[in-house]
């Protein structure tokens, strides 16, 4: 499994589980780490961001909302005045435009 699907996954797995997370006082502990237990490669924020920048306008707002702020495909479309499915192939377009620009960077 590659990176960008565990992201993914874990990502999906804690909407689909709707679980708070906790953030530990002890971050310091965790800066500077280059893999993780699993060994894969950890992301720097500034990759992601910079990768983000990459992104057509639209998918990237999208990708935002979605991911990110965690509005619903329904609750983007109003926002944007778009159809529901044009959201939902705007994001999946940019998500699958993310993993191709992280895998190049890692």
């Amino acid at each position: 499994m590659c990176l960008n699907d565990y992201l993914y996954k874990c990502i999906n797995e804690i909407k689909r589980k709707k679980t708070d997370l906790l953030f530990s006082d002890e971050m310091e502990l965790y800066e500077g780490m280059t893999d993780s237990e699993d060994g894969l490669p950890t992301l720097d924020i500034e990759k992601v961001k910079e990768v983000m920048s990459q992104l057509p306008e639209g998918g990237r707002v999208i990708f935002q909302l979605y991911l990110l702020e965690g509005y619903d495909h329904r609750e983007i479309a109003e926002i944007l005045g778009v159809s529901e499915s044009n959201s939902k192939t705007q994001y999946r377009r940019a998500k699958i435009k993310m993993k191709e620009l992280l895998k190049d960077k890692m």
